[in-house]
């Protein structure tokens, strides 16, 4: 788990790393509710964490394995797929199952979504979180 803002998180691997990388912001179809318990859910693991580290292990508990598992702590079943291995596909399995904008189709949603340019743009501005929003897909 790494913990930070936006202005770290997004800026940093769309402003600093060489190469860049590719960042995507969606907007979620989740309920308030449902993104408030997962962000518990997070802090709860990360608490434990602290007391009782494990290994991280790439092919078994990854940042999307750990969401599904995050998920399944208060959502009944989440049919498994081989797109929440290769992290990659992650957005693609979301947007398939109802839980992304759905007024494109997702090659449209990913291609509109990447934020690398607005990351550059906003780098050291105090409404960087605003900025990378604005025009996005979903967004207010």
């Amino acid at each position: 788990y790494v913990v930070g803002d936006e202005r770290d998180l997004i800026g940093l691997r769309a402003n600093y790393r060489t190469p860049p990388e590719d960042v995507y912001l969606y907007r979620t179809n989740a309920t308030k509710e449902n993104i408030r318990r997962l962000f518990l859910e997070y802090i709860s693991k990360i608490n434990r964490l602290h007391e009782s580290p494990e290994f991280y292990n790439t092919a078994t508990t990854n940042c999307t394995t750990n969401i599904v598992t995050h998920i399944q702590a208060f959502q009944q079943r989440v049919p498994l797929s081989w797109k929440m291995v290769l992290t990659g596909y992650f957005p693609e399995l979301v947007h398939e199952r109802g839980g992304l904008d759905q007024s494109l189709a997702f090659t449209d949603l990913r291609r509109q979504s990447l934020v690398n340019g607005r990351a550059r743009d906003a780098d050291g501005a105090t409404d960087f979180s605003r900025r990378i929003r604005l025009g996005l897909p979903g967004m207010r």
